[in-house]
């Protein structure tokens, strides 16, 4: 089979690349920078395309460190999220990361759970395991690689942590080390309590102690070390410093 024509037109650091066929006329745009490219079957406008410049730069200062080249895919219907998620996809998922560190996002066109204005935060968020998954290689501790892409990504900020822990009896269980499994009964509300505990540490001791203790755990990334290596680092266990954000939320089982 002959290949299909191709124009490329270059503009700055953009590549548009159109692919006519015969009997078909397809469009699949793709975008490239030094750091990542994004690819689409339809063309996308300056302010979608900027969100991920913006959350790449964010994340970049926090984790101070460059990242290897990775795509962007953004998918125009549920059938090509699904294809492109692979075995990470699930139904109720906006956008996910793959192993290889390829960021796999839903357009804003075909959302119906978010809206345009949510996305800055959901991209935050993704960009964030970007660079987790490319840096570290590992996706555990979970409730961490989790509560700090949802702090950088702000997704939970407007629940009330006293209300969630009073209301689900929270304690330290909650703070799982393996990834959660993906059939779990009740409605748990790991990723807000998970957000809250890790902004907690940021406020109190600095988002570098946590990039500290990702840098060292990840050389090891067993959950002795990361215990030893916490203990450390923050001068407490994880159990203890979780008590006590259960009790600076003054929540009426924590006091």
């Amino acid at each position: 089979m002959r290949p299909l024509p191709v124009w490329r037109v270059r503009l700055d650091d953009r590549m548009e690349e159109r692919v006519v066929g015969m009997f078909y006329y397809q469009i699949s745009t793709i975008i490239m920078n030094k750091h990542f490219e994004i690819s689409s079957r339809k063309q996308l406008d300056d302010d979608f395309i900027r969100l991920f410049d913006t959350a790449y730069n964010t994340n970049y200062m926090l984790f101070n460190k460059p990242i290897p080249r990775f795509k962007i895919i953004a998918c125009h219907s549920n059938s090509e999220f699904k294809k492109e998620a692979r075995y990470y996809y699930t139904k109720w998922a906006t956008a996910t990361v793959l192993r290889n560190g390829n960021l796999v996002i839903k357009h804003p066109d075909i959302s119906t759970k978010w809206k345009k204005s949510d996305y800055p935060d959901i991209i935050n968020h993704e960009m964030n395991h970007v660079f987790w998954t490319l840096l570290y290689k590992t996706t555990k501790p979970a409730w961490l690689e989790e509560g700090m892409a949802s702090s950088i990504g702000k997704n939970f900020s407007k629940y009330s942590l006293k209300k969630l822990i009073n209301d689900f009896k929270i304690n330290s269980k909650i703070l799982h080390y393996r990834y959660i499994k993906r059939k779990v009964t009740g409605h748990i509300p790991f990723y807000p309590i998970w957000q809250g505990f890790t902004d907690y540490l940021v406020n109190r001791f600095g988002s570098g102690k946590i990039i500290i203790l990702m840098n060292k755990y990840s050389k090891n990334p067993v959950k002795d070390n990361y215990h030893k290596l916490f203990g450390q680092i923050f001068g407490k266990s994880e159990i203890q410093l979780f008590n006590e954000f259960l009790k600076s939320t003054n929540a009426d089982h924590c006091v």
